[in-house]
């Protein structure tokens, strides 16, 4: 039976989530838009009692808000609750939004590697994103799978005329970038780029203020910038 886990709506009591919509998108405009920190987390049954998955949106509702939870078919071994909602009145949210969820565990000793696939329900089951929660992992297993971070700076910051991306020596792999204006539209995707430098200059950006700038690869977990752009 699938187990579907309600958010809660902090100081808009008046509101059901079902009058929350989301402007004129489809489910795959929202994934497009949607962003974990990672895809696959690692639970130890020993320890954890509590999770809290990073998420990030990049896109925009009718009410700057977005409730979240999490939603999952096996309930025979753990059982989630939990569920939040992101805050404020402006979005995008480009920086990890925590997701706290409590974990009760039904079986005293979970076999090593076991697998739960779930996912997070975006605004009350308008759209769905995949998570993996890898129960007592071993530490070969979390080894193989989890990915480091791309490392990288920006600079100069406001940007004037141009800016650089400058990522680390040890890449190893192409990466793309993406910037997002202050209310999660695209305007400006690369394609794939293998060189340690990428400019950035004022022609992209088509007026002043806060945009966002994510880059992305394959084996690395994404990076994100906040720019001003005078």
């Amino acid at each position: 039976m699938r187990l579907s886990i309600s958010c809660l709506l902090l100081f808009i009591s008046s509101y059901s989530f079902s009058q929350m919509t989301l402007k004129n998108l489809t489910c795959n405009e929202v994934k497009d838009s949607v962003y974990l920190a990672s895809d696959t987390m690692y639970i130890d049954q020993t320890k954890d009692t509590t999770i809290s998955p990073g998420f990030q949106w990049m896109g925009y509702t009718d009410l700057s808000y977005l409730p979240l939870g999490i939603a999952y078919n096996d309930s025979s071994l753990i059982r989630l609750s939990g569920g939040t909602v992101t805050g404020g009145l402006f979005s995008p949210y480009p920086y990890p939004f925590p997701i706290p969820v409590d974990i009760e565990y039904l079986q005293s000793s979970i076999p090593p590697n076991t697998v739960i696939n779930a996912f997070i329900d975006v605004a009350s089951g308008f759209c769905n994103v995949p998570i993996t929660f890898i129960i007592n992992p071993s530490s070969v297993s979390v080894k193989e799978v989890k990915d480091p971070e791309i490392e990288a700076r920006l600079f100069p910051n406001p940007l004037m005329s141009s800016s650089t991306i400058e990522l680390s020596n040890e890449m190893g792999s192409s990466y793309k970038v993406i910037i997002y204006d202050n209310v999660g539209k695209v305007v400006y995707r690369s394609g794939s780029l293998s060189t340690k430098k990428h400019i950035l200059n004022r022609s992209i950006f088509k007026s002043s203020g806060v945009y966002f700038i994510r880059i992305e690869s394959d084996n690395r977990k994404p990076k994100q910038f906040k720019l001003l752009v005078n």
